[in-house]
């Protein structure tokens, strides 16, 4: 099951997994496009390899790598809690807010 973590400014949505027996987690990214219906790629961390990537430019997924990185620790910390059957409302997604740092 792909539970959603993020939607960017231009509907690309990233879901992520619940972790797997391994200790990998299936990070999804996909953009709406009117030429080829969606976009998508496949990021696994913890190795941050990429694979299944239909019409993104390497630009693209330079920016989704950063995003990831960037973000990493708490995907990884919520798809434990999905992979465990229980989710308080600390890490429920409809609760989660971005927060700005200066």
């Amino acid at each position: 099951m792909m539970y959603p973590y993020m939607t960017l400014n231009d509907n690309t949505e990233i879901t992520h997994s619940e972790m797997k027996q391994d200790g990998r987690v299936k990070v999804y990214i996909e953009t709406p496009d009117e030429k080829v219906c969606f976009r998508h790629a496949v990021c696994w961390l913890p190795e941050y390899k990429w694979e299944d990537i239909y019409a993104y430019s390497n630009a693209d997924i330079e920016r989704f790598q950063e995003i990831i990185e960037s973000s990493a620790h708490l995907i990884m910390e919520f798809s434990k809690w999905k992979s465990r059957g229980k989710c308080d409302e600390n890490m429920d997604y409809k609760k989660r807010q971005m927060l700005f740092v200066p």
